[in-house]
């Protein structure tokens, strides 16, 4: 997920006005590192692309619920890798995948 695609999903109010600085640990291009702005600090955060935003629904139902979101990308925050797992163990989606990527907080 690009800088200046948060920079323009959080155009309006934040919640927090402290940048984030992720570095991944798993996801296509490696070392990468990107910052955010506006969502409170969680230990790992999740950038899924299903490039659908209907994906929204399907997920919110089963109990995923993203803190930022545009166009189909979606970014979710876990207090643990552990946690990460059990969240996404049985969720299904109709929409392929078309990015996949696991950040850490610096």
């Amino acid at each position: 997920m690009t800088r200046r695609m948060f920079a323009g999903v959080m155009g309006g109010g934040f919640i927090s006005r402290e940048c984030l600085v992720l570095e991944a640990i798993a996801a296509e291009r490696m070392p990468h590192r990107t910052v955010i702005w506006g969502v409170k600090r969680a230990p790992f955060f999740e950038v899924r692309d299903y490039g659908w935003a209907g994906v929204a629904e399907a997920l919110d139902r089963q109990g995923m619920r993203a803190v930022l979101w545009e166009k189909g990308r979606f970014l979710f925050a876990f207090e643990s890798l552990a946690e990460r797992e059990r969240a996404w163990r049985g969720v299904r989606v109709d929409a392929p995948l078309r990015e996949i990527a696991v950040y850490r907080t610096v």
